[in-house]
């Protein structure tokens, strides 16, 4: 008998560069597009479930019904395991 499990789980965010580098990068990246140019949209990828006010946040992601100009991602890692019995 073979039993196959799948188990989701949730970590802290993970490949967060050191501020000093996330800045270099950032201030390169403003200089590619001007500010008046731009696409009006926030970004945020981290584990919403960490607090209340990150699940409170994902409310505010795209739908059919609402767009506040969020883009939200969850970070989540998968792992499958397989055993056999």
């Amino acid at each position: 008998m073979t039993c196959y499990c799948m188990f989701v789980v949730h970590r802290a965010e993970v490949n967060i560069k050191p501020w000093h580098i996330l800045l270099g990068e950032l201030k390169e990246g403003n200089k590619k597009i001007p500010w008046l140019n731009r696409e009006p949209y926030a970004y945020w990828k981290g584990n919403p479930s960490v607090a209340e006010t990150r699940e409170d946040l994902m409310k505010c992601n795209v739908s059919e019904k609402q767009d506040w100009n969020a883009r939200l991602y969850a970070q989540v890692l998968y792992i499958i395991l397989f055993s056999s019995l």
